[in-house]
């Protein structure tokens, strides 16, 4: 029997030589949200690579060539292989703290129904410094925060 679920695992950052903690940590939580559901996963290559079985669908890279392949066209091969199968439903895999609610955000524009499984206390904010071209304008905000207003930070109170 065909699954009506499918499971979308974004990758967080990346590095030339080897993988980084924060993949790791996401292909973890990735098979063992498969291993209870039984749902078919499809992965952002990073994650692909760091899995013990493999996943139904690898996005590789970018439909144009030389283009960043980032989470809004991981997004749109993923929907289209999904609208082709005929999943209903979504289990969003994506580093909690800083990606899965834009992860969440695109998925719901193309109209899918999205379950995003609490994630365990190993997730809680991964490898912030291995992170992608987001993290990097992140960290930079933080730091010229930090900058205007000397060592204190920015902070929300």
């Amino acid at each position: 029997m065909k699954s009506k679920s499918v499971i979308i695992s974004y990758s967080f950052g990346s590095r030339k030589n080897g993988r980084c903690k924060s993949n790791i940590e996401l292909a973890k939580f990735t098979e063992d949200l498969h291993e209870k559901t039984r749902a078919p996963v499809i992965a952002q290559h990073e994650i692909a690579e760091c899995l013990k079985s493999k996943p139904l669908f690898v996005v590789k890279r970018h439909r144009i060539k030389s283009n960043y392949l980032g989470s809004e066209e991981v997004t749109a091969q993923a929907v289209y292989f999904i609208r082709k199968k005929g999943f209903s439903s979504v289990l969003l895999v994506a580093q909690p703290f800083l990606h899965r609610h834009k992860c969440k955000k695109i998925l719901e524009s193309y109209g899918l129904r999205i379950i995003a499984p609490k994630c365990p206390r190993y997730l809680s904010t991964g490898n912030l410094i291995s992170g992608g071209q987001g993290v990097r304008k992140v960290l930079l905000y933080m730091r010229s925060c930090r900058n205007l207003q000397g060592d204190e930070g920015c902070s929300a109170d």
